[in-house]
């Protein structure tokens, strides 16, 4: 897929022959996998399985600056996160319980959204 593409889906008014002088961060982000780790558009647990394996550790890998904030990286040095990050790694069915769990109370809380 062409970066031009992308961006003609994100912004109709865009025009290809800017792609040259426009950079789209929107498009960039998906383009590039902005995750960092996993497919940038796939709901799953590659957050806590990429965790478990602390990339960023590895002085051989090129892009592994690139995946997870210092906050992501100090998770996995703490017990009580630790437990949760091995039980989401190994189970994607309980993280997706959990998750959705935890996404209906927040919702249903009575937000209102402008």
């Amino acid at each position: 897929v062409k970066k031009s593409h992308l961006c003609q889906l994100c912004h109709p008014c865009y025009c290809c022959c800017c792609c040259c002088c426009t950079t789209c961060w929107q498009c960039t982000f998906v383009f590039a996998g902005g995750k960092g780790f996993g497919d940038p558009v796939t709901f799953d647990n590659a957050y806590y399985t990429a965790l478990l394996a602390k990339p960023w550790l590895d002085p051989n890998n090129s892009m592994a600056a690139m995946i997870g904030l210092p906050s992501d990286h100090a998770l996995p040095d703490d017990p009580e996160c630790l437990a949760f990050i091995r039980a989401y790694a190994a189970d994607q069915q309980l993280f997706f319980r959990d998750f959705a769990a935890a996404y209906l109370q927040l919702t249903s809380k009575g937000a209102v959204w402008a």
